[in-house]
């Protein structure tokens, strides 16, 4: 279907939406390319867990209010998804575990993962074509193999090809991310 939006328009892609600038970016981006965008947030503990916000982790969503006004600003849908029970199993309690046997932390790692998953479920249940988030760092493909691998960013400041590192072929061949090219 081509219409005046264009190739696009009929291309739905799933948004994790943070709160914070870079998936809200991304967002308008892909929504101004013609996209059907549709706004997610993967909420993964409630604010009592912590005594003070400045212990809060990145990935910690503050106001889903906030992020639902965004959408309608946007005139997008916007879903809200609970996934503390995961969260606490794929993300903390592997943290624990490590830190009781002196190895590294990996909890941005194993919170990704486990994000780009959960986004990936949603974007089967929506029946969209397409996963998307605020990172900036690229995914392309190699045409050889036709497998996807994580490309850094073009500033190495803002490059968060890292957090994607270990993010599976399945994943990354549905992955955009429209802060790629961008400082």
């Amino acid at each position: 279907m081509v219409d005046s939006l264009g190739e696009n328009s009929s291309k739905k892609v799933i948004v994790g939406l943070t709160g914070r600038v870079g998936s809200c970016v991304a967002a308008f981006l892909l929504k101004k390319q013609g996209f059907q965008v549709i706004g997610v947030s993967i909420v993964t503990n409630i604010n009592d867990n912590f005594e003070d916000p400045s212990f809060y982790p990145k990935c910690h969503i503050e106001d889903l209010d906030k992020i639902s006004d965004f959408c309608k600003s946007l005139k997008i849908p916007f879903y809200a998804t609970d996934a503390k029970t995961r969260f606490e199993g794929e993300v903390i309690d592997p943290l624990l575990e490590n830190k009781l046997i002196g190895q590294a932390n990996s909890s941005c790692f194993n919170c990704t993962d486990m994000r780009i998953k959960v986004m990936y479920e949603k974007m089967k249940k929506l029946k969209a074509d397409f996963i998307a988030t605020g990172h900036f760092c690229k995914v392309h493909k190699n045409l050889d193999s036709d497998e996807y691998f994580v490309h850094s960013n073009n500033d190495p400041e803002s490059d968060q090809s890292y957090l994607l590192a270990n993010i599976k072929n399945k994943y990354l061949k549905h992955l955009m991310l429209p802060l790629g090219e961008l400082r």
